[in-house]
């Protein structure tokens, strides 16, 4: 079985194809968060509206 050779450039394109990949993945994550956090502070809105309501 043949092994097959890796050189420096296919490395070097691949570790920057990761790293591009790995940044688009954190701006997603970045964007969730911040979509959870506006769902949440909504939520508490409501709930402050819903008790105010009920007083």
């Amino acid at each position: 079985m043949e092994k097959r050779q890796i050189n420096r450039e296919d490395l070097l394109a691949e570790k920057s194809k990761l790293s591009e990949e790995l940044k688009k993945l954190n701006q997603e994550d970045l964007r969730l968060q911040e979509e959870y956090i506006k769902v949440l502070e909504e939520i508490d809105l409501i709930l402050q509206q819903m008790q105010q309501e009920s007083v």
